[in-house]
């Protein structure tokens, strides 16, 4: 049975499977990643999962190119394509390639995080930067200047945590209004620079189920088209 499992799931990560469904029962790789998580800490693997979960909750996910609302070509979950990726992907993208870009970015995002703010000691502190850089334009760079970076930088991990809750709003209709979506995120993000494990670690079923039905979303309406 066990095996039978690990090739539906290879072959769903491959794309093989166009209109199969995924189910909260299936192998955590189908709905993370095809890759190894990379720690053996049992604690961090937690971590890092529920951090991917909220991730490809937030973004969504589309196998086929589409312009975002900036109007640069996107695939997967948020990817903005690359002069390369447009060639490499021209249409349509696999979940397991989809999955590949999104670890890719994380990390890009990640490592300018830690390099930026060698404040950040604990991996959760790291992460919830991570996230929230990655959220932003311009991504640390737009970190740079702010009060953020200043309660970072004085190891101020209460009044970073407040701050940052209050990057929830944006513009609509020319004004700046909180999003319920942005709170939510900002929420999660504090509750990481906190290192508050138990607290986040409780969003982790509700982030995966989300996920798991934003796949087969988007795994339907390639079956309809």
């Amino acid at each position: 049975m066990k095996k039978v499992l690990s090739i539906l799931s290879a072959l769903l990560l491959l794309g093989i499977i166009a209109n199969a469904q995924i189910t909260y029962n299936m192998p955590v790789d189908v709905v993370l990643e095809s890759v190894a998580i990379p720690t053996n800490h049992k604690e961090l693997k937690e971590i890092y999962a529920t951090c991917i979960y909220h991730l490809k909750a937030a973004e969504g996910i589309r196998l086929e190119v589409y312009k975002c609302a900036a109007g640069y070509k996107t695939i997967g979950w948020g990817h903005c394509l690359s002069t390369y990726e447009v060639d490499k992907f021209p249409d349509n993208i696999s979940l397991n390639d989809a999955n590949e870009l999104l670890r890719s970015d994380f990390f890009k995002a990640y490592n300018e995080v830690k390099a930026a703010y060698p404040e950040l000691n604990t991996r959760m502190k790291l992460y919830a930067i991570t996230l929230f850089s990655f959220n932003m334009k311009g991504r640390v760079k737009r970190i740079k200047g702010t009060q953020l970076e200043t309660y970072i930088k004085k190891q101020q991990w209460t009044q970073a945590s407040m701050q940052l809750r209050k990057f929830n709003k944006a513009k609509v209709n020319g004004k700046y209004v909180v999003l319920s979506g942005l709170s939510k995120r900002r929420n999660f993000e504090s509750l990481l620079l906190l290192d508050r494990f138990d607290d986040v670690d409780k969003y982790k079923e509700e982030l995966r189920a989300t996920v798991i039905r934003k796949i087969n979303q988007e795994l339907n309406k390639k079956k309809r088209a």
